[in-house]
């Protein structure tokens, strides 16, 4: 990207312990090079349209390090920062194109906010990069468009969480979260050959209602080594399908767990779609009504499938386990 005849230069500049470091409050160009935008009241650094932001310091501001107007891909070059210690956003996007990949975010030290990344009514992609420390979230993107290949996202509280937006993940690791993904009020996820495991809670949390109706699909995924491997919440038929040899395996509580659904589980029309093994329960459900067919749960180390305040309909299934089925009302 080349800007000419910038509106705002600012380098080998300190502009810290104001209210904001630096807020553009109509739309120009910046060029910062080397500057501090560090321990300010609210934000340290506001740039609002074309931009060029490089080697700079943005750290310990009140409320976030970064905020992001209206500034598209081709309009924004965004290297070598570090952005630590931002109380509640490292980054904060709004309109705006973003594209973290190995080339760029690689400069870049995001780390100690509540939510590394955030973004609302953006275009956002991660190719080949590790999105970690938030404390709330990595990653978190509202009414937004997302598109991840071969990216991490690890040690925060999500990883990566998604509401009202369209969400295609190809490759991607969610590790050592409290919640791998999380999925919340209307998006719609395309997962495909993406692995979840070693997260403290869920590999992945789902409220499906899919944009449009469509579905959401986890093709040729693998969560294991969770606390619970996935949980879907409010889903209907339709809502999501488990498809291309998902194996949802060796979780310490629940393999696949159902909370308010209706919903028919079956394979999947055959083929070894998926499959759920060696978790404490294979298939857990509180409050949902479930028809279960042709679903091979096994060496479960306490319950095939355990049922609690449901109604379970079960037709040519095999369940291993301590007990096979476990049922129960909670008065």
């Amino acid at each position: 990207m080349t800007i000419t005849d910038p509106i705002l230069t600012v380098n080998n500049a300190t502009l810290t312990s104001n209210g904001t470091g630096l807020w553009m409050v109509t739309q120009q160009a910046l060029v910062s090079r080397d500057s501090d935008y560090s321990n300010n009241a609210t934000w340290g650094l506001r740039p609002f349209g074309t931009s060029r932001v490089e080697y700079c310091t943005i750290n310990s501001n009140a409320v976030g390090g970064l905020w992001l107007n209206q500034s598209g891909l081709s309009d924004l070059t965004v290297s070598r920062l570090t952005l630590a210690n931002n109380t509640q956003y490292g980054v904060y996007a709004e309109a705006s194109g973003l594209a973290f990949d190995s080339s760029n975010i690689g400069d870049w030290a995001i780390s100690g906010s509540q939510i590394g990344v955030a973004a609302i009514l953006s275009d956002v992609s991660f190719q080949n990069v590790t999105m970690s420390g938030g404390s709330t979230a990595a990653v978190q993107l509202s009414q937004s468009t997302v598109n991840a290949i071969n990216t991490t996202f690890s040690a925060s509280g999500f990883g990566l969480a998604v509401d009202t937006s369209s969400v295609d993940l190809t490759s991607c690791t969610f590790s050592g979260n409290s919640v791998g993904l999380y999925a919340n009020q209307n998006s719609l996820l395309s997962v495909t050959n993406s692995t979840f495991s070693g997260n403290s809670l869920w590999g992945a949390s789902v409220t499906p209602s899919g944009i449009g109706g469509e579905t959401n699909t986890f093709s040729g995924c693998a969560s294991y080594g969770n606390a619970g491997g996935m949980t879907l919440i409010n889903a209907s038929d339709g809502d999501v399908l488990l498809r291309d040899a998902t194996v949802i395996r060796d979780n310490t509580a629940a393999g696949l767990h159902f909370e308010n659904c209706i919903l028919t589980v079956n394979d999947q029309a055959g083929g070894a779609n998926w499959s759920t093994l060696r978790n404490l329960y294979g298939i857990s459900c509180n409050q949902s009504t479930l028809a279960i067919s042709d679903v091979t749960v096994v060496d479960c180390t306490s319950y095939g499938i355990r049922c609690q305040d449901s109604t379970v309909i079960l037709a040519g299934c095999s369940v291993t386990g301590e007990f096979g089925v476990y049922a129960e009302t909670i008065p």
